[in-house]
């Protein structure tokens, strides 16, 4: 009983954590939010394809699980970083088009979307 109640408290403690201190705008929760669609297509891809690797090289489960953790995030990073950066990939990752992908009427106005 003890322990269901300390971890019930732990879980009342995160909570209060995260809306005193993530509730504001920056830099950085605006590029984890646009990540999270990206990062969920290229993990799954990614988990399948090392896991199916990795199972053929008959590794330990401790190292096989750190080697696909560390791949995996190291492909869902630099995936995203690629997706963000190239204007055609970014629809089918989720992206909106990029503000500097705009293009100007004749007029120099930026055209209406």
């Amino acid at each position: 009983m003890l322990r269901e109640l300390q971890a019930w408290t732990m879980i009342l403690a995160l909570f209060g954590f995260a809306r005193k201190h993530l509730r504001h705008d920056n830099a950085a929760r605006r590029y984890l939010t646009d990540a999270i669609f990206p990062f969920y297509i290229i993990h799954q891809t990614t988990i399948v394809v090392a896991g199916h690797y990795l199972n053929k090289l008959g590794l330990p489960v401790g190292i096989e699980a750190t080697i696909l953790i560390v791949t995996t995030a190291a492909s869902c990073w630099l995936g995203y970083e690629i997706v963000r950066r190239v204007p055609l990939l970014r629809p089918l990752f989720g992206l909106k088009a990029s503000s500097k992908a705009h293009t100007l009427s004749s007029k120099g106005q930026p055209a209406s979307a």
